[in-house]
């Protein structure tokens, strides 16, 4: 079939390759089975994928995005990820300087198990406030041993130096 200008089919049922050397404008529905190797594809409205979706280059997301679940490597650019419903916990990152910013809200390390259980912390950072760290073994609760305060620090429990040096 050879046609110079404008045809308008009805039905059109391709077998073997089809190449197409300008626009293909679909207007209701396409359906690709096998896969489809598209090297540039604007989507407007909603689009589900039931499956992983590989992006290789770039994906930029304008208006938020909900996501269950991330992987996050190779943050090579400055930038920061923004964590949480409010964006207030942000890992910073821009090659000489690595930051956790948090906007006035406690740090606390806590270890959680392979069935979802949070164990008592290991560590609280409190803005404007003390560093605790905390001991505990096999399920015991947590003992805080080191605190830092306006006067000083307070270690609780028994303290081995090698070296001390005390003055005033």
């Amino acid at each position: 079939l050879d046609v110079d200008g404008d045809t308008q089919l009805d039905d059109l049922n391709v077998a073997g390759v089809g190449t197409f050397s300008s626009l293909v404008d679909v207007n209701n529905r396409l359906d690709v089975v096998g896969g489809a190797n598209i090297d540039q594809a604007n989507v407007s409205g909603v689009s589900t994928f039931g499956a992983l979706v590989d992006v290789n280059n770039r994906l930029d997301v304008v208006g938020g995005a909900n996501i269950d679940q991330a992987n996050v490597s190779g943050l090579t650019t400055v930038g920061a990820l923004r964590i949480g419903s409010d964006n207030k916990y942000q890992l910073y990152v821009n090659g000489s300087i690595n930051r956790f910013d948090t906007y006035n809200r406690n740090i606390n390390f806590v270890n959680k198990g392979d069935d979802g259980s949070i164990s008592p912390p290991m560590a609280k950072m409190i803005p404007a406030g003390a560093v605790e760290l905390y001991f505990g073994t096999g399920g015991a609760a947590s003992v805080k041993r080191f605190e830092t305060s306006a006067q000083g620090i307070d270690v609780t429990g028994r303290t081995e130096t090698d070296l001390l040096n005390v003055s005033g």
